[in-house]
């Protein structure tokens, strides 16, 4: 017997979200019916109050929905389309046609014109694309914590909002409600956006500190034949790690033990030595949880131009450089090595994941992952900001889930970032074998469940050995690839310099008080030089995105002329590093 959409539809989702699953389920048909239009389209009648709203055009939805997408993509280019009302997908289908690239975030509200829907179409599409983020349901809040983890992770601004003209009249209470949340989270996101232009200083500054160390740094890309095939623990500090301290103990030189950030202090503490430990975040706090590693100061180090400049000078294994920012592709450039793409999520964790993803290794299994204070804790015993949660969880601000063993927990919007982050990861890598074996944490779509320590008893028994020193002493020894890093340096400072000249003629024309025409014609100029330069193009520029939602309301030389003091900041800041990190090795005045 042939199944109907609605029973496909129904067994795709109980696969992918069970609660979802259920939650349909539970829902009777009682206010919505399916009409056909006058030119044989399915469409919906919604009562309301004994009052019956037509969801789409009843003479013709595809026109309908095709004039409302264009309408959508008409004005201006957009990181997010927000769509409040699905329907029947006539008007989605018709945007993702005009534009299959740009994020889409789709709030159904109404759970029987899903239902409804899930009776006509296939709704795969809403879930497998991993640019559509889809939520049933018209809770405001709820809604807009998750537009703030879609944002949160997008690091999008410009977005545009669509609303079905049918929905506009049926829930127009609930929108003003999602907007005025929304309204919030853009205030919050912009307070964002400052907090990253300043950490701007302290990254820029870590480009150039980090220079010190290049020829004695291998591309992590090197690792590939070597790593290939061969399986990896990744170790988080989340509180469920507690449960593994023992088996990890015994497995040390039997399998690739990984790890990252804090969970690099619970390890120190617990006595276990990891093979590789990744470090990425810039700022001096990052370096307190190496301040008493004495076991792990040898392992392997995976980091990335950003790191805090003065880590490295503590850690004493090889170091290989992860591809997480535009100064590290262009270290790869450099050396005519190839990167692995761009990656960067919300944790290191998800990079670490992401460069073991593309070595080739298989299984990668994940502990500590829980992405929620189980037991009441954000950490596992020894990390080095570990502390009690528990008094604080039912504050407003914190999220009430299911874990993978069907518990209450609580979680953040940060944390399902990073859950969001590891599941995409997860995706690009269909190859590769995914196990969860965090005891008390959140389901990761596409990896599956184990207890850790059973497995590892089964199937971690022999020593084994990836030769990580001998791939970096290797690299670290070809005088070629050395020489072409101290030349990217000593170009990188040069070209600094000019950068630094041409700011400052051009901020002078721009408050000499000369007409405007003139200063346009400067404003013009200066980009085509800019735009020749490695170091402006390459590195600085791509890092200015956030730039044009600060400066908007600006006019346009107000706008290019706060840009150009921007840029001339972090230049000054770069050949200060030039001069006391590189060369003399003395901090400057960013901390």
């Amino acid at each position: 017997m042939m199944k109907t959409v609605y029973q496909k539809n129904m067994k795709f989702i109980k696969k992918i979200n069970s609660y979802l699953y259920d939650k349909i389920n539970e829902v009777e048909l009682k206010t919505v019916k399916k009409v056909i239009t006058k030119n044989h389209y399915i469409n919906i009648v919604k009562n309301v109050n004994e009052n019956e709203f037509i969801i789409h055009s009843q003479y013709a939805p595809q026109y309908q929905a095709k004039f409302i997408a264009r309408n959508a993509f008409k004005d201006d280019k957009y990181d997010i389309i927000f769509l409040f009302g699905l329907g029947l997908g006539y008007e989605l289908k018709e945007m993702i046609k005009l534009n299959g690239k740009v994020r889409y975030f789709v709030v159904e509200p109404d759970e029987e014109i899903f239902k409804l829907l899930l009776e006509y179409d296939d709704i795969k599409y809403l879930f497998n694309r991993i640019n559509i983020h889809f939520i049933l349901g018209h809770n405001s809040e709820d809604i807009g914590r998750f537009y703030n983890n879609v944002i949160g992770f997008e690091k999008s601004v410009n977005i545009k909002f669509v609303v079905l003209p049918s929905y506009q009249n049926i829930y127009e209470s609930l929108i003003n409600d999602i907007f005025s949340n929304i309204k919030e989270k853009i205030n919050v996101f912009r307070v964002n956006i400052n907090t990253v232009t300043v950490s701007h200083k302290q990254w820029f500054q870590n480009y150039i500190g980090n220079l010190k160390y290049a020829d004695n740094m291998c591309p992590v890309t090197k690792l590939k034949e070597n790593f290939n095939g061969e399986p990896a623990i990744v170790v988080s500090a989340g509180p469920s790690l507690n449960y593994n301290i023992e088996t990890l103990r015994e497995l040390q030189g039997k399998v690739l033990i990984t790890t990252a950030g804090s969970g690099i202090s619970v390890l120190e503490n617990k006595k276990i030595k990891a093979d590789i430990i990744c470090m990425i975040d810039g700022w001096v706090n990052e370096s307190r949880l190496i301040e008493n590693v004495e076991l792990n100061r040898d392992a392997a180090v995976f980091y990335s131009s950003m790191l805090y400049y003065k880590i490295l000078s503590k850690l004493q294994g090889p170091k290989f450089l992860l591809n997480v920012n535009n100064m590290d592709s262009e270290i790869y450039s450099t050396i005519g090595e190839d990167p692995f793409n761009l990656f960067s999520g919300p944790s290191v964790a998800n990079s670490l994941v992401y460069n073991l993803s593309e070595l080739g290794c298989s299984p990668i299994i994940f502990l500590g992952q829980d992405l929620c204070y189980s037991s009441g804790k954000n950490y596992a015993e020894g990390a080095t900001y570990e502390r009690d949660m528990s008094g604080e969880l039912n504050n407003k601000g914190y999220i009430k889930m299911k874990n993978k063993t069907n518990v209450d927990v609580y979680t953040t919007p940060t944390f399902l970032s990073m859950k969001t982050s590891m599941e995409f990861c997860i995706k690009l890598h269909p190859h590769i074998k995914y196990l969860n074996g965090t005891e008390d944490g959140l389901e990761i779509e596409g990896a599956k469940n184990i207890d850790f320590n059973e497995y590892a008893r089964k199937n971690f028994n022999d020593e084994y050995s990836l030769n990580i020193k001998d791939v970096y002493d290797n690299f670290i020894n070809n005088e070629t690839d050395i020489e072409k890093l101290k030349c990217m340096e000593k170009n990188l400072e040069n070209e600094n310099t000019k950068l630094i000249d041409l700011l400052k003629e051009s901020i002078k024309y721009m408050d000499s008080g000369i007409e405007q025409k003139k200063i346009y014609k400067v404003i013009e100029r200066s980009y085509n030089k800019l735009n020749s330069i490695r170091l402006y193009k390459n590195i600085i520029e791509p890092a200015l995105g956030s730039l044009d939602f600060l400066y908007k309301n600006k006019n346009y030389i107000e706008r290019n002329k706060q840009k150009f003091a921007y840029v001339l900041d972090k230049c000054l800041i770069m050949d200060n590093a030039f001069t006391y990190i590189v060369k003399g090795g003395e901090q400057d005045g960013v901390r």
